[in-house]
């Protein structure tokens, strides 16, 4: 996840302020795995490559790519849903 911050949000999740990625925990910058960590965060101040993307890579199953008109990413793990973390397993493998 090549962002330097998260925005910190309340609890009807609405952004409140933002905080470092390494203040906040979430530190992604580095891959490493999410464990369990539970994700329900928008990122944002991404780090671009030189075409102007920014790229993030899911285990070794797929990479997300988002050009300039998106200056932020939304992170979410899905443990409330049924199936869980059905998709971030299958893609982790």
């Amino acid at each position: 996840m090549p962002a330097d911050t998260v925005l910190e949000s309340n609890e009807r999740s609405l952004p409140v302020g933002s905080a470092p990625v390494e203040e906040a925990g979430l530190d992604f910058r580095a891959a490493r795995p999410i464990g369990p960590a539970k994700l329900d965060d928008c990122f944002t101040g991404l780090t671009r490559d030189p075409d102007g993307r920014t790229r993030v890579r899911v285990g070794d199953a797929a990479t997300l790519w988002v050009d300039e008109s998106y200056p932020y990413l939304m992170v979410f793990t899905g443990d409330a849903l049924p199936m869980s973390r059905a998709a971030v397993s299958r893609s982790s493998r």
